[in-house]
Formats: structure tokens, C-alpha cells, sequence
């Protein structure tokens, strides 16, 4: 199925993104501001209309021609319902994962991307047009089975996926090319569930839920001490390098390592706020999350890092939209470009 393109302005409308001040601020926090005059946008609405089918949880793409989303298609109980959309320049096309919750969508290149979620991690055959799950035995075999929720990779020989086992036991496995197994991490026993996996290179990942998990050049996994409180939840990583690595949860907490120190970082967001996923390139760095608290009611916000300063750049939010109701934002690559998706579906892509 195809759903024809619609390309929004930077004026102001119900549909597009205002520029809303903080409340308060610290020193070295600043709003982005309405720049472009009355009515203009720091993040405009771009590309594709929104699908109307899932609740968008992820996206990324090689090109603003060629962009992956993913999420959990409505209503729930349908179950031959598509959970993935790919936008070409033209259109979208519709597909499935096997399984009613596409919740990540991780790629390398046009040929090679993969969706995760529930049971089911699927690699996309480009020669079929359509997903194939890499192996069932994710959902046969004791100590694999699980909801897996984020995915990362080298290349179709090194995946590794997170997640839990529905029994609050978290999930860490690897995909070598022709079978999964099972991370070798003896401290996941203590750790509910993971949310969250990045890496610099095959010898530096990151992961990262109830606790921080890493693995350097040796094959074994283990857990970090980030300074972050007891009982956080941890639902973002990212970075540039080893040395420069980024995570963020919920109660608005930013975890910060340069070289071998880990620093709390306060991007002046309500204490609540529950911060989703990142993204770093170069000497900036985009978080994204619900905010929680504070006068501005809900909805999703980015805060960017340009290098010197944090600012909130740009809060999303529907008609109406208050604690009940957050159009959850998530940032994704874009080619060389970071991209925003609300949970409707809508993209917006920095001025």
C-alpha cells in the first residue's frame, strides 16, 4: 500500500511544532526561540504523512528517500497487522516483523536492516521485499526467549539484542551469522530488564535498563557503576566514541562519560521527565523524552547540546495534550541527518 506524500510548511498550525519557553533555566540553558519570526518552527514537519496504523517507537534511514518506522500497529488485537513502514520518495509500503510489536528498527546501509520486537528479530531480504525472521529459536530455547526491544550491530555476522524474558530477567544475546545465543554476563541475574544497546566499535558496546552493561575487546559483559540513582531506569545510549558515551532515563537523568569518568549532566528539563533515546555526532549531542512536570504540561521535547550549551529546541504537542497524552518523540539517523518522529507517526527535521 502506498499513502501519498505530504509535506508540511514551518507556519503554525495544530499539526506542525511551537517553539514553547522554559519555565524556569539554568545558567547555560537557553531556548532555541522562535528564530524564524512569529509562527516559525525550530523543528519543522517533513516528508511523509503520518501513518495511521502503529504507534511509531523508532525510525531511521540512509536518505530522506529511503526511511524505516517502526511501532505497534492499532488496534492491538489485530493480529496480521503491519508494525513497519518504509517511505521511498513516493509512497509507503507496508510490512511486518512477525510479531505485533515492531519496536526497533536498526539498519547499516539500504541492504541491510533489521526489525526487533516481542520474539521475533527480522532481517530485511531486499530480494523478497519483505522481513525474515534470522532464527525461532529466540522463542523455543531456555535462556534465549524473550521480548527483545532494541537491536545493534557490526554487520550481519555481530548483532546483539536486549531485552527480558517477561519474568523480570533481562535479555542480552548475539547473532554470529547462523544462530543466537546467549550473552556471557553473569550480572544480568540482578537486572529486571535492558532497554537500550549501542556501540562505538565490535570491542566497545554499551547497554543499558535496570543498570549499565559493558563489553570491551574481551567477550565478557560487565556492569558499570554511572553514579545513576538506585532503581533508575535507564532508556537510552549514545556516543562518538569509548571515551565519549551518553545515557538517559527517566526522573530527567543524563549519564555523561568522558575518558574514564562518568558525570551527571543537567539539561534543565522537570525532574520527571522521562528521557527516551539520543543521539551524538561530533561535538553535539540531541536527547529526546516526555517531559513530566513543570509548567509546561507534557508533551515530547528535544534538547540539544551545539557544543557549548543545552537548549530545549522544541517541544511537540497535540491539541490538548497534557500528563495523559504525550506524542512520544524518538530521534533517529536520517543519512547524516537526525530526524524526529512522534509516536503519530510525524517526522520533523531541524531547520
Amino acid at each position: 500500500m502506498l499513502v501519498a506524500l505530504v509535506t508540511a510548511g514551518c507556519g503554525s498550525s495544530s499539526s506542525n511544532p511551537q517553539t514553547v519557553p522554559d519555565a524556569g533555566g539554568d545558567a547555560g540553558i537557553t531556548d532555541a526561540g522562535d528564530a524564524g519570526g512569529p509562527g516559525a518552527c525550530v523543528w519543522c514537519a517533513a516528508g511523509p504523512a503520518r501513518p495511521d496504523r502503529i504507534s511509531v517507537s523508532s525510525i531511521w534511514g540512509t536518505s530522506p528517500t529511503d526511511i524505516w518506522l517502526s511501532g505497534r500497529p492499532t488496534p492491538f488485537e489485530r493480529t496480521d497487522a503491519v508494525n513497519m513502514f518504509h517511505w521511498d520518495g513516493a509512497g509507503y509500503h507496508e510490512y511486518r516483523v512477525d510479531n505485533l510489536s515492531a519496536q526497533r528498527v536498526f539498519g547499516l546501509d539500504a541492504s541491510h536492516v533489521w526489525g526487533v520486537g516481542g520474539g521475533a528479530i527480522a532481517a530485511w531480504v531486499p530480494a523478497e521485499s519483505r522481513f525474515k525472521q534470522l532464527s525461532s529459536s529466540t522463542q523455543t530455547t531456555p535462556g534465549l526467549s524473550g521480548d527483545y526491544v532494541d537491536l545493534w550491530g557490526t554487520g550481519p555476522d555481530n548483532l546483539w539484542a536486549v531485552g527480558d524474558n517477561g519474568l523480570s530477567t533481562a535479555r542480552l544475546i548475539h547473532w554470529d551469522g547462523g544462530a543466537w545465543g546467549a550473552s556471557d554476563a553473569p550480572e544480568l541475574n540482578t537486572s529486571v530488564a535492558l532497554h537500550a544497546i549501542w556501540g562505538s566499535s565490535a570491542d566497545d558496546i554499551w547497554a543499558v535498563g535496570d543498570g549499565v552493561f559493558h563489553k570491551g575487546a574481551t567477550a565478557t559483559w560487565t556492569k558499570v557503576d554511572v553514579g545513576a540513582p538506585a532503581n533508575q531506569i535507564l532508556e537510552g545510549v549514545c556516543g562518538t566514541s569509548s571515551d565519549d558515551v551518553w545515557v538517559v532515563g527517566d526522573r530527567s537523568t543524563v549519564r555523561h562519560k568522558q575518558g574514564s569518568t562518568w558525570s551527571a549532566v543537567d539539561i534543565a528539563a522537570p525532574a520527571l521527565t522521562q528521557l527516551h533515546s539520543c543521539r551524538a555526532d561530533g561535538a553535539e549531542v540531541w536527547i529526546v523524552g516526555d517531559l513530566v512536570g513543570g509548567a509546561e504540561g507534557g508533551g515530547a521535547a528535544v534538547f540539544h547540546w551545539n557544543g557549548a550549551r543545552w537548549a530545549k529546541e522544541q517541544t511537540f504537542r497535540l491539541d490538548g495534550t497534557r500528563f495523559d497524552n504525550f506524542p512520544v518523540a524518538t530521534a533517529g539517523r536520517v543519512g547524516a541527518e537526525l530526524w524526529v518522529t512522534d509516536q503519530h507517526g510525524v517526522l520533523y527535521k531541524s531547520r
